[in-house]
Protein backbone atom coordinates (compact mmCIF):
# COMPACT_ATOMS: atom_id res chain seq x y z
CA UNK A 1 0.00 0.00 0.00
CA UNK A 2 1.04 3.20 -1.01
CA UNK A 3 -0.40 6.46 0.90
CA UNK A 4 0.72 9.99 -0.09
CA UNK A 5 -1.00 13.59 1.21
CA UNK A 6 -0.52 16.96 2.24
CA UNK A 7 -0.44 19.11 5.05
CA UNK A 8 -1.64 22.18 2.40
CA UNK A 9 -5.15 22.11 3.78
CA UNK A 10 -4.69 21.13 7.52
CA UNK A 11 -1.18 23.20 8.64
CA UNK A 12 -0.50 26.04 5.80
CA UNK A 13 -1.25 25.80 2.37
CA UNK A 14 1.74 27.88 1.37
CA UNK A 15 3.98 25.91 2.31
CA UNK A 16 2.98 22.80 -0.19
CA UNK A 17 4.34 20.17 2.30
CA UNK A 18 3.43 16.75 1.50
CA UNK A 19 4.49 13.27 2.61
CA UNK A 20 4.79 9.36 1.44
CA UNK A 21 4.66 5.96 3.30
CA UNK A 22 5.86 4.10 0.43
CA UNK A 23 5.35 1.25 2.18
CA UNK A 24 7.65 -1.98 0.35
CA UNK A 25 8.49 0.92 -2.70
CA UNK A 26 10.87 2.93 -0.09
CA UNK A 27 14.02 2.93 -2.21
CA UNK A 28 11.93 3.60 -5.63
CA UNK A 29 9.93 6.49 -3.74
CA UNK A 30 13.24 7.52 -2.26
CA UNK A 31 15.13 7.37 -5.73
CA UNK A 32 12.97 9.19 -7.84
CA UNK A 33 12.87 11.73 -5.08
CA UNK A 34 16.22 12.58 -5.62
CA UNK A 35 16.49 12.67 -9.33
CA UNK A 36 13.77 15.02 -9.41
CA UNK A 37 14.96 17.37 -7.05
CA UNK A 38 17.65 16.44 -5.09
CA UNK A 39 16.10 18.03 -1.51
CA UNK A 40 13.20 19.09 -0.35
CA UNK A 41 11.81 22.72 0.45
CA UNK A 42 14.00 23.11 3.65
CA UNK A 43 12.80 26.29 5.41
CA UNK A 44 8.70 25.07 4.62
CA UNK A 45 10.38 21.55 5.99
CA UNK A 46 11.67 22.95 8.85
CA UNK A 47 8.70 25.17 9.63
CA UNK A 48 6.00 22.34 9.33
CA UNK A 49 8.37 20.12 11.89
CA UNK A 50 8.52 22.68 14.07
CA UNK A 51 4.45 23.03 14.37
CA UNK A 52 4.02 19.40 14.53
CA UNK A 53 6.78 19.02 17.24
CA UNK A 54 4.62 22.03 19.09
CA UNK A 55 1.65 19.86 19.98
CA UNK A 56 -0.66 22.58 18.92
CA UNK A 57 -1.98 20.31 15.26
CA UNK A 58 -5.03 18.88 17.38
CA UNK A 59 -6.58 22.43 18.45
CA UNK A 60 -5.70 23.66 14.79
CA UNK A 61 -7.29 20.97 13.13
CA UNK A 62 -10.32 21.61 15.48
CA UNK A 63 -10.55 25.02 14.67
CA UNK A 64 -10.78 24.22 10.91
CA UNK A 65 -13.19 21.36 11.32
CA UNK A 66 -15.48 23.79 13.33
CA UNK A 67 -14.97 26.76 10.52
CA UNK A 68 -15.69 24.28 7.30
CA UNK A 69 -18.33 22.52 8.68
CA UNK A 70 -20.23 25.90 9.37
CA UNK A 71 -19.25 27.19 6.07
CA UNK A 72 -20.49 23.90 4.29
CA UNK A 73 -23.76 23.82 6.18
CA UNK A 74 -24.21 27.48 4.83
CA UNK A 75 -23.35 26.29 1.37
CA UNK A 76 -25.78 23.42 1.72
CA UNK A 77 -28.57 25.30 2.89
CA UNK A 78 -27.90 27.65 0.19
CA UNK A 79 -28.17 25.44 -2.51
CA UNK A 80 -31.19 23.34 -1.05
CA UNK A 81 -33.06 26.44 -1.18
CA UNK A 82 -31.42 27.23 -4.52
CA UNK A 83 -31.31 24.81 -6.98
CA UNK A 84 -33.71 24.07 -9.72
CA UNK A 85 -35.72 21.23 -9.90
CA UNK A 86 -33.40 17.55 -11.34
CA UNK A 87 -30.65 19.33 -9.63
CA UNK A 88 -29.07 18.11 -6.50
CA UNK A 89 -26.43 18.78 -4.02
CA UNK A 90 -24.64 15.56 -2.22
CA UNK A 91 -23.83 16.12 1.54
CA UNK A 92 -20.46 14.41 2.18
CA UNK A 93 -21.11 15.02 5.87
CA UNK A 94 -17.81 16.57 6.52
CA UNK A 95 -14.77 18.35 4.73
CA UNK A 96 -15.20 21.14 2.57
CA UNK A 97 -15.94 19.99 -1.17
CA UNK A 98 -19.63 19.79 -2.30
CA UNK A 99 -20.82 18.18 -5.40
CA UNK A 100 -23.93 19.16 -7.37
CA UNK A 101 -25.14 17.06 -9.93
CA UNK A 102 -27.89 17.11 -12.59
CA UNK A 103 -29.09 18.59 -15.53
CA UNK A 104 -27.21 18.50 -18.97
CA UNK A 105 -23.88 17.47 -19.28
CA UNK A 106 -23.19 19.82 -22.01
CA UNK A 107 -24.04 22.99 -19.98
CA UNK A 108 -21.18 22.56 -17.55
CA UNK A 109 -19.15 25.17 -19.78
CA UNK A 110 -21.52 27.43 -19.94
CA UNK A 111 -22.43 27.56 -16.43
CA UNK A 112 -19.27 27.83 -15.85
CA UNK A 113 -18.58 30.62 -18.07
CA UNK A 114 -21.84 32.45 -16.52
CA UNK A 115 -21.00 32.64 -13.77
CA UNK A 116 -17.15 33.47 -13.98
CA UNK A 117 -18.55 36.36 -15.50
CA UNK A 118 -20.51 37.23 -12.36
CA UNK A 119 -17.24 37.22 -10.38
CA UNK A 120 -17.68 33.49 -9.10
CA UNK A 121 -15.40 30.64 -10.07
CA UNK A 122 -16.57 26.91 -10.45
CA UNK A 123 -15.22 23.88 -12.02
CA UNK A 124 -17.09 21.43 -13.87
CA UNK A 125 -16.31 17.87 -11.63
CA UNK A 126 -15.77 16.20 -15.20
CA UNK A 127 -12.50 16.86 -14.67
CA UNK A 128 -12.38 14.79 -11.80
CA UNK A 129 -13.62 12.09 -13.26
CA UNK A 130 -11.81 9.17 -15.70
CA UNK A 131 -14.97 9.01 -18.22
CA UNK A 132 -17.52 11.59 -19.19
CA UNK A 133 -20.28 12.06 -16.84
CA UNK A 134 -23.53 11.70 -18.33
CA UNK A 135 -25.10 14.83 -16.20
CA UNK A 136 -23.84 17.83 -15.53
CA UNK A 137 -21.70 18.11 -12.14
CA UNK A 138 -19.43 20.47 -10.24
CA UNK A 139 -17.10 20.38 -7.21
CA UNK A 140 -17.88 23.28 -5.20
CA UNK A 141 -15.20 24.84 -2.78
CA UNK A 142 -16.31 25.97 0.75
CA UNK A 143 -13.00 26.62 2.54
CA UNK A 144 -11.32 29.51 0.46
CA UNK A 145 -14.02 32.47 0.06
CA UNK A 146 -15.67 34.90 3.14
CA UNK A 147 -18.78 33.38 4.41
CA UNK A 148 -20.31 36.56 2.89
CA UNK A 149 -18.61 35.71 -0.66
CA UNK A 150 -19.47 31.71 -0.20
CA UNK A 151 -23.27 32.66 0.16
CA UNK A 152 -23.28 35.27 -2.51
CA UNK A 153 -21.36 33.25 -4.72
CA UNK A 154 -23.76 29.92 -3.85
CA UNK A 155 -26.95 32.18 -5.05
CA UNK A 156 -25.18 33.50 -8.17
CA UNK A 157 -24.43 29.99 -9.10
CA UNK A 158 -28.28 28.45 -8.31
CA UNK A 159 -28.80 31.31 -10.57
CA UNK A 160 -27.20 30.59 -13.46
CA UNK A 161 -27.68 26.87 -12.61
CA UNK A 162 -31.71 28.22 -13.18
CA UNK A 163 -31.29 30.27 -16.20
CA UNK A 164 -32.41 28.58 -19.87
CA UNK A 165 -33.43 25.65 -17.76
Amino acid sequence: MLLATSFSKTVAPGLRIGFSLPGRWMEAAADRQCRQSIHGAVPPEYLTAAFLRSGRLRGHLEMLKSVYQKRRELALGILRRGLPEGVRVDDPGGGYMLWVRGGKAGRIEEVRRKCLEKGVAVVGGGIFFTQTPKEACFRLNCARATVEDLARGMEIFCGVLGEGR
